[in-house]
């Protein structure tokens, strides 16, 4: 146990979160990781949705379906399956899209869809 944090190392304030908080070392070296800059990840998303448009389509469609059939969903569904599609189809070589990204391709689904929202599994923090 550190007695004075303020003076700690970062592998010993990994260690106290640990205890404190039952965490796993995986769980705690996240809360110590320096926050990724928002305004940087949504470039990334509208960069990534400008290079692939046809697949943004296809992943709007598949929110706009879900929604009409009323089911819950998240975007990390719809990218799996759009990935797996994508794989399966073999028109696409490969189809790489950071998870920390598809968060931000999902608000700018919303926002060309407001009606896919209320199906959307996710924090309300984010939408």
């Amino acid at each position: 146990m550190v007695a004075d944090l303020r003076n700690a190392t970062d592998e010993d304030l990994v260690l106290e979160l640990m205890r404190r908080k039952k965490l796993t070392q995986q769980q705690a070296m996240r809360i110590m990781a320096p926050k990724q800059d928002l305004s940087k990840v949504q470039a990334e998303a509208d960069e990534w949705i400008a290079k692939n448009p046809e697949l943004f389509s296809v992943m709007s469609q598949k929110a706009l379906d879900l929604a009409k059939e009323g089911k819950r969903f998240s975007f990390r569904l719809i990218s799996e399956e759009v990935r797996w599609l994508v794989k399966s189809s073999g028109k696409h070589d490969t189809f790489k899209i950071k998870d920390g990204l598809m968060t931000y391709i999902g608000v700018r689904i919303c926002q060309a869809h407001p009606e896919v929202k209320p199906f959307i599994k996710t924090r309300k923090r984010i939408l």
